[in-house]
C-alpha cells in the first residue's frame, strides 16, 4: 500500500529530450538545423531531389514560445517537392514547426514576414501536430531581392529531379 512518486525532469528542463504525441516519441538531443546552409544552388537542388522528402518556400508568420520550444508558423507560398506522407502538397497552405530554444540555429528573431526555403525528411512529418525542426531540416532565408543563389536554384530546379 505504498505510493511511489516518479521523479523526472521539470517541464522546462533541458533533460526533456523527446517530443511526444500520443504513443509516438521522437528523440531530440539538441540536434539543430545547420547555422550555415550551403550557398551552392546546384548542390541544394541535388539534396532536395535525393536527400530530402519535401521542399517549399514559406513566409514566417508567427513565432510563439512555450516552455523550451519555439513554435514557428509558416504560410506555404510554393512547394518544390511534395512529401510522400502527403502532409506537404501543392494544396498545403500552412505548417507549424517546433524548434528547441537551446538550438542557436536557424535564427528567426526579427524575421516575421520573411521568406525561407525549407527542406526536410519524412521523419519530422510523422504525427498530426507540429513538425520538429532538427538536424534533418534545411533552412535558408530567402532575401527580399532575388539573389544569385535563388535565381540559380529555381533555374536548376526547373530541369527537374
Amino acid at each position: 500500500d505504498k505510493c511511489t512518486k516518479f521523479y523526472g525532469p521539470e517541464a522546462n528542463s533541458r533533460l526533456n529530450l523527446a517530443t511526444c504525441e500520443h504513443d509516438t516519441c521522437k528523440c531530440f538531443l539538441d540536434k539543430c538545423a545547420s547555422c550555415k546552409p550551403s550557398d551552392n544552388a546546384s548542390y541544394v537542388v541535388e539534396q532536395l531531389c535525393k536527400g530530402y522528402d519535401y521542399g517549399f518556400k514559406g513566409t514566417l508568420r508567427l513565432i510563439d514560445e512555450k516552455d523550451q520550444w519555439l513554435h514557428l508558423t509558416f504560410d506555404i507560398i510554393d512547394v518544390y517537392r511534395e512529401s510522400k506522407t502527403k502532409k506537404i502538397t501543392k494544396k498545403t497552405t500552412r505548417i507549424v514547426y517546433a524548434k528547441k530554444t537551446t538550438c542557436d540555429c536557424p535564427r528567426f528573431a526579427g524575421t516575421t514576414d520573411s521568406d525561407f526555403l525549407i527542406m526536410g525528411t519524412v521523419l519530422g512529418l510523422q504525427g498530426n501536430s507540429k513538425v520538429t525542426m532538427g538536424d534533418d531540416v534545411f533552412v535558408k532565408k530567402w532575401p527580399r531581392k532575388n539573389s544569385d543563389f535563388f535565381r540559380k536554384f529555381l533555374r536548376v530546379l526547373r530541369q527537374g529531379c
